[in-house]
C-alpha cells in the first residue's frame, strides 16, 4: 500500500468516526440524495451532516467514481509532492519541507498532500 493510500485509508477511519456512519452508509446518502453534481453533492454532505470540505469531497469521489479516488494512487508520498512542486512552485517545496520538520516535533500528524 502506497503512502497516499495509507493516508486516504486514514481519512475515511476518521470520517466514520467523526460521521457515525460507515462509508457505504455515508455513499447511499451521496448515492440517494437526488443531487447529481460534484459540488452539489458536496455542499448537502457539509450542510446536512455537518461534514468538513475534504470529508465530503472525498465520500463524493467515492460515491461517484470508487475506482480512482486520489489520482496518485501508486504514487509515493514524495511523489505526489514532485507533482505538486514543480515548474513556478518549485522554490515552496523547501518552505514544505521545513514546516513540517517542524511540525514534527509537536507529535503526530497526519501529512496528506492532494493532488490538485
Amino acid at each position: 500500500m502506497t503512502d497516499v493510500n495509507k493516508a486516504v485509508a486514514t481519512q475515511l477511519a476518521n470520517i466514520e468516526a467523526r460521521s457515525g456512519k460507515t462509508i457505504a452508509q455515508l455513499k447511499a446518502i451521496v448515492k440517494n440524495s437526488g443531487f447529481s453534481k460534484h459540488m452539489e453533492l458536496v455542499k448537502m454532505l457539509k450542510t446536512a451532516h455537518g461534514m468538513g470540505h475534504g470529508d465530503a469531497n472525498l465520500v463524493v469521489h467515492l460515491a461517484l467514481n470508487p475506482e480512482k479516488v486520489t489520482g496518485a494512487e501508486d504514487l509515493s508520498m514524495a511523489q505526489v509532492l514532485d507533482g505538486l512542486y514543480t515548474g513556478p512552485k518549485a522554490s515552496l517545496r523547501p518552505i514544505h519541507d521545513k514546516l513540517l520538520a517542524v511540525m514534527q516535533q509537536f507529535g503526530n500528524f497526519e501529512d496528506a498532500p492532494k493532488k490538485t
